[in-house]
C-alpha cells in the first residue's frame, strides 16, 4: 500500500513509530516522526513543552511506587495519574484526591510508565487548531472552548466563549510555535487549561 501512494498520513497518535520507519522509505509522511513521537508520550510531551517556554501543569515522571510516592511529596493532591502512552477520553488515568490514593493506583494502571500531574483549578478548556504547510507557513483558527463531560469531549465552541483576547492570541501564539518547533506539516490541535488570561499547555 505504501508503494501505491504519493504522499502517507495518519490522524492517530497511538501509532508505532516504527512504522514510519519503514514507509518513510517509501513516500513522505506528514507528519513527520518527530511529531508523533514527541506526541504520543505524556512525559516526553510536557519536557519538550517547558524547553519551549511554555508553562504547563506541574509533573513528575512515575516508573514505580516510590517514584509515586517521591511524586506526591513534590507535587501535592489533588494529581492525576497518567499512563505515558496509550491513554484516551480518560482511560490510563487514576485521580489521587489524597496521599492515601496512592497505594492503589500503580495497580490500576497495571504498572505501566506514567507521570503525575497537578490538577489544576481552572476556568475553562480550549484548543487551538493550527495548519503548516511544508513551505512552513502557518494559519491557526481562533480558540475552540471545549466541554467535557466524564472525561470525554462533548462539545466544542468557536469563537470560544469565555476566552479573553490576550488568553486567545497567547494560545494561538502558543500553537504556532509548537507547530514550528515539531516542524509539524498538516493540522495540529494543542489543548489548553485557560485561566482569565493566564493559559497552561495541557496536550
Amino acid at each position: 500500500f505504501g508503494q501505491s501512494v504519493d504522499v502517507i498520513t495518519y490522524e492517530f497518535e497511538n501509532i508505532p513509530t516504527s512504522a514510519l520507519d519503514l514507509l518513510e522509505t517509501l513516500a513522505p509522511i506528514h507528519p513527520g516522526r518527530h511529531a508523533l513521537a514527541t506526541s504520543q508520550d505524556r512525559l516526553v510531551e510536557k519536557k519538550f513543552l517547558q524547553e519551549l517556554g511554555l508553562q504547563t501543569a506541574a509533573f513528575a515522571d512515575v516508573a514505580s511506587a516510590a517514584d509515586l510516592d517521591a511524586a506526591i511529596a513534590e507535587i501535592g493532591t489533588p494529581a492525576i495519574l497518567k499512563t505515558r502512552r496509550g491513554g484516551y477520553d480518560g482511560k490510563g488515568q487514576v485521580v489521587l484526591r489524597d496521599p492515601d490514593a496512592a497505594s492503589g493506583a500503580i495497580d490500576a494502571i497495571e504498572g505501566r510508565p506514567a507521570i503525575l500531574e497537578a490538577m489544576i483549578d481552572f476556568d475553562l478548556e480550549a484548543s487551538v487548531l493550527v495548519a503548516r504547510g511544508v513551505d512552513g507557513a502557518t494559519r491557526a483558527w481562533p480558540p475552540i472552548r471545549n466541554r467535557h463531560a466524564a472525561g470525554i469531549l462533548r462539545r466544542s465552541e468557536c469563537p470560544a466563549p469565555g476566552v479573553s483576547t490576550r488568553a486567545g492570541s497567547a494560545m494561538v501564539d502558543h500553537a504556532v510555535r509548537i507547530a514550528e518547533a515539531l516542524d509539524h506539516v498538516g493540522v495540529l490541535t494543542v489543548e489548553f487549561f485557560v485561566t482569565g488570561d493566564e493559559v497552561l499547555v495541557n496536550e
